[in-house]
């Protein structure tokens, strides 16, 4: 896509109300001149979310995340930076300058809409007298039609060539997806005779499908091939349809499976997603992670346990102290759910909160499983726990476990580095960033300076870029938003957020100072170059300033 003018973002950003735009997801209650809320980006139970609607800029003090609303929305709702600019610029009522789209957006938007369209006709194939084996089937599994009406549930005939004859015009492009196979009588559905569920990303999108086998049959369940459109290890089934009341709650629980999801749904037990037949992601992981608490649900037999340990150690690079892990088995011969059909929702609920166990206390069993008896037995689970520590990245949660695995182990385990404290951010120069604040704060300033403060915090990489795009912006007549500035420097919107303003007459002495400080800096460059005459004509312009600095 085109790029959209800086002009157009920073009137977006002038014209939008942060303060709505996150509002409408976090709750925020005044403090000061700012809002603070719980973090939706990492669980928290202390507000250490700022939003400083002056400013257009949040910021959370926990996490480290901060940005302006186009930000806001890349992150919480996983749009791109033109979906983002084009949902805000529709909220306050301003077009969006037209760009032609290059092919492969082209190809991509035909796909959504293509499959968005699959959906639908599927599910009326479900209503339709064709399906009536399959809506059968659904009844048996206790749904009711509200729900698979709700969640857009359908059906695949059984003859193969169903998808050609009703979508043959984009032939080309269900072949792209994979959902058009040939085989010895011609191109065949990739679907057929069963029961369909659409997979939606994070925006809504129809992505691709899963489907399962009415009655007997191999594969049981079956998803859409992976392709431009359809990434299996980074969409959970069930999250944006169930992606307010996870927020809600700030609690998800994830299952195996699709009817798990929608049996807990049914009932208003807790909302739950599932991956889609394959190993948690890191990018599944990282989301689940950002709810609140998340609790990992297995089988309570020997496979759901194995299962239960292959999870943990997908999960433990991505573990930090702050987050709340649990995982939870079901009695033997029970999921998700036939216990909830069984039990009912509070019940169920309830089972899972006295049932979940810390991520911890589940690594700790599963190693004593693991060691067996004896001193060799406390020394293969020495060996195994050190291993498994090193996958930790949190320092601090690290340490925490490598003390409870000594306890259990009776043994020093080494492998563990030990705890040492996170390096704090290095504090910058307090002279090029008061300046450079004072710039951002007031971009209009920067066109009282000469023409070489262009090149004055070159030297300085933190603010250094955005520094140059406030200064191209501003000397090609824009008047760029504070805001504006964010996306070049996330770790802007901290300072902006912590810093009082700058007054006018401050800012006349941090320019000056920062004016004599660049150029005793070139003249030690120049020195050091053997640019003799440089170094005169420097020391020369340094000298006036400083005389006009004493009057």
């Amino acid at each position: 896509m085109a790029a959209i003018p800086d002009a157009f973002i920073d009137e977006v950003l002038a014209r939008v109300d942060l303060l709505e735009v996150i509002g409408a997801h976090v709750a925020l209650k005044k403090s000061g001149r700012s809002y603070m809320g719980l973090c939706p980006f990492h669980a928290e139970k202390t507000p250490s979310f700022s939003v400083s609607p002056d400013k257009g800029l949040y910021y959370c003090f926990g996490c480290g995340r901060g940005g302006n609303a186009i930000t806001f929305l890349m992150e919480y709702e996983g749009l791109s930076f033109p979906e983002a600019v084009k949902e805000l610029a529709a909220r306050v009522g301003l077009p969006v300058p037209e760009a032609r789209p290059s092919a492969e957006e082209q190809r991509l938007a035909q796909g959504y809409a293509l499959l968005a369209e699959l959906a639908e006709a599927m599910h009326k194939q479900l209503f339709a007298p064709e399906g009536a084996k399959a809506r059968a089937y659904l009844r048996r599994r206790g749904l009711d039609e509200a729900l698979i009406r709700k969640w857009g549930l359908g059906y695949a005939p059984r003859h193969g060539a169903w998808l050609a004859r009703a979508f043959g015009r984009h032939e080309a492009l269900l072949r792209r997806m994979g959902l058009v196979r040939d085989g010895q009588r011609g191109a065949y559905a990739f679907f057929r005779d069963r029961v369909m569920f659409p997979i939606r990303d994070r925006r809504g999108r129809v992505v691709g499908f899963g489907g399962r086998v009415i009655g007997e049959g191999e594969p049981k369940y079956l998803n859409s091939p992976d392709s431009e459109w359809f990434h299996k290890h980074e969409l959970l089934f069930g999250f944006y349809e169930q992606r307010d009341w996870i927020r809600e709650l700030r609690q998800v629980l994830v299952v195996e499976g699709y009817f798990d999801v929608l049996a807990l749904a049914q009932h208003r037990a807790l909302p739950a997603v599932a991956p889609l037949g394959t190993a948690l992601g890191d990018a599944q992981l990282r989301l689940l992670l950002r709810q609140g608490k998340c609790v990992f649900c297995f089988d309570g037999d020997t496979a759901g346990r194995r299962a239960a340990w292959r999870a943990l150690e997908r999960l433990l690079p991505h573990l930090e102290a702050e987050h709340e892990v649990r995982f939870l088995f079901l009695p033997e011969g029970e999921d998700p759910d036939s216990m909830v059909r069984r039990v009912g929702s509070e019940r169920f609920r309830a089972f899972c909160e006295r049932q979940a166990m810390p991520a911890s206390t589940f690594w700790l069993m599963g190693l004593k499983r693991l060691a067996g008896e004896g001193a060799e037995g406390r020394a293969r689970m020495a060996k195994t726990a050190d291993r498994m520590l090193r996958a930790i990245r949190d320092p601090y949660l690290r340490e925490a476990w490598r003390k409870e695995a000594e306890q259990a182990v009776g043994l020093p385990l080494g492998a563990a580095a030990p705890i040492s404290r996170p390096q704090q951010e290095a504090a910058p120069d307090p002279l090029p960033r008061r300046f450079f604040l004072a710039c951002v704060q007031k971009p209009e300033r920067i066109a009282e300076l000469p023409e070489v403060a262009v090149s004055w915090l070159d030297r300085y990489n933190e603010v250094s870029q955005a520094y140059r795009r406030l200064w191209q912006l501003v000397r090609s007549g824009q008047t760029p938003k504070v805001a504006s500035v964010v996306d070049a420097m996330p770790r802007l919107a901290r300072w902006l957020v912590e810093e009082p303003d700058i007054t006018d007459d401050e800012f006349g002495k941090l320019a000056a100072r920062m004016h004599a400080l660049w150029l005793r800096q070139e003249i030690e460059a120049a020195a050091s170059r053997g640019a003799l005459a440089e170094v005169v004509r420097l020391r020369r312009d340094l000298e006036k300033l400083e005389h006009m600095d004493a009057r």
